[in-house]
């Protein structure tokens, strides 16, 4: 046994090692070189003592699975049990505050909402990956400045929400959008092409475009 520990499985075939290896933060580390699948098993772990040192007997665990990259039947029903387990344990170690704090929404009247307060960043991203999960939350890049934005996916669209399908973060990103366009659309006709071509480039229609083009022109 040992602190690192190192598996070397030439041959391909399934490979077990027993190893002590130091925790930060409730996480270990695992690295791969090549594509392959890993299962830790957690036996037990060392307690340190009232002075700070540790301890040399070894407390057992009733062997506890805490990670499994392959299923038995690599069904998508398992993979998602493997998530909510993932998800559950983690936010499990990490530490809330329950506080009861005021929600203020646009034309809507403050109101007090009950709500675990993460104390740490990592605690708050594990909350914020499961309601992303629980939530079917999925998220687009804004075509305007790339920033990411979370858009509704299968539920229903809530008021500060967009849709699926949504190509800008804000209504300010999309109006520069816009205008980029127009703008474009007048220099490719500064230059000679056609407005058919004009068109076609900027994936719209000659109507639209003509009436770009008419309107600085005015």
């Amino acid at each position: 046994m040992s602190w690192r520990t190192w598996v070397n499985a030439i041959d391909s075939t399934i490979t077990s090692n027993l190893a002590i290896v130091p925790v930060a933060n409730g996480f270990i580390s695992a690295f791969a070189s090549d594509p392959t699948h890993l299962v830790v098993d957690v036996l037990g772990y060392f307690a340190l003592s009232e002075i700070g040192e540790l301890r040399d007997a070894i407390r057992v665990w009733e062997q506890c699975r805490e990670l499994q990259t392959i299923n038995s039947d690599g069904s998508i029903e398992k993979r998602w049990e493997m998530l909510q387990r993932m998800v559950s344990r983690n936010i499990r170690r990490m530490q809330y505050t329950p506080m009861l704090l005021w929600e203020r929404t646009p034309r809507r009247q403050p109101r007090l909402r009950f709500r675990s307060v993460p104390k740490t960043l990592l605690a708050a991203l594990w909350v914020q990956f499961a309601m992303a999960v629980e939530g079917d939350r999925q998220y687009h890049q804004c075509d305007q400045c790339g920033l990411w934005f979370e858009v509704a996916g299968e539920r229903r669209v809530g008021a500060n929400e967009k849709r699926e399908g949504a190509k800008f973060c804000s209504n300010a990103c999309r109006f520069r959008a816009y205008r980029h366009r127009q703008n474009e659309a007048r220099e490719l006709h500064a230059e000679g092409k056609s407005l058919k071509e004009v068109a076609g480039q900027l994936g719209s229609d000659v109507k639209t475009v003509t009436g770009w083009i008419r309107r600085k022109e005015k």
